[in-house]
C-alpha cells in the first residue's frame, strides 16, 4: 500500500486494532516508518466482557451475533465500553456505526474483528521488534484495552513513552480530540532521542 501511494517512509498512526496494524508494519517493515503513534492497540490479550466471551462460542456465537445483536444493544456496548462520557454517544452516532455494521459484509468483517480481539496472545515477537520512536496514547478509563496494557508496552518497546489522556475512554479520537491532537502535534512536530520508557500524564 505505501509503495502504491508513493511514500517510501511514514509516520504512521494507529487506534485499537488499527494500532496492532501500525505496530505490525514498523516492527516488520522498519526502514519504512519514521515514528509511531498507537492509541490503545489492541496487541495483548484483553479482558472480554461475558456477552463478547458468549459471540465466541463455536456454533452459539455467530447466531448470537447474526440474530440478537440490535441496534439497542450496540447503543449499550458504546457507552458501557468504548466512552466515559456517555454524552458523546448520539444517536447521530449510533446510527453511524449501524448502518456499517449491518451494510454487505459490515457484520462478517466485525465478527472477524471480535474473533481477532479473543485470540491475542501474550507472545508477540514484534513488539520487541519496534524500533521507530514511540508515542503510546492511553485514556485512563479505557475498558476496552485496559491501561495497564499500555504499562506493560512501554516496557517491552525500547523506543516507547507512554501519555495517559484523563477522563477518557477507548475511544480518544472522538472524546478528546483536541487532547489527541495536542499530543500528536507535539510527538510528530519535535525531534526524537531514543532514551528509557516514561510514563506521562496530560
Amino acid at each position: 500500500m505505501l509503495s502504491a501511494l508513493s511514500l517510501p517512509v511514514v509516520d504512521l498512526v494507529g487506534h485499537s486494532l488499527g494500532g496492532a496494524v501500525a505496530l505490525t508494519l514498523a516492527a516488520r517493515a522498519p526502514e519504512r516508518v519514521s515514528r509511531l503513534v498507537l492509541i490503545s492497540p489492541a496487541v495483548l490479550p484483553l479482558p472480554l466482557p461475558l456477552e463478547g466471551r458468549l459471540l465466541l462460542t463455536p456454533g452459539l456465537g455467530r447466531l448470537l451475533w447474526t440474530r440478537a445483536f440490535t441496534r439497542g444493544e450496540l447503543r449499550r456496548q458504546l457507552v458501557r465500553d468504548h466512552f466515559r462520557d456517555a454524552e458523546v454517544v448520539t444517536e447521530e452516532l449510533v446510527d453511524y456505526v449501524w448502518a456499517r455494521v449491518n451494510r454487505p459484509g459490515g457484520r462478517e468483517a466485525a465478527y472477524a474483528v471480535l474473533e481477532t480481539l479473543g485470540n491475542l496472545r501474550e507472545h508477540n515477537p514484534d513488539i520487541e521488534a519496534v524500533r521507530a520512536p514511540t508515542l503510546l496514547i492511553w485514556p485512563d478509563s479505557d475498558r476496552v484495552v485496559p491501561l495497564a496494557v499500555g504499562r506493560r508496552l512501554v516496557e517491552r518497546i525500547a523506543t516507547a513513552e507512554l501519555r495517559i489522556v484523563p477522563a477518557c475512554g477507548h475511544n480518544t479520537p472522538l472524546e478528546r480530540p483536541i487532547e489527541l491532537s495536542r499530543l500528536l502535534t507535539g510527538f510528530l512536530g519535535a525531534p526524537h532521542n531514543v532514551g528509557r520508557p516514561v510514563e506521562l500524564r496530560g
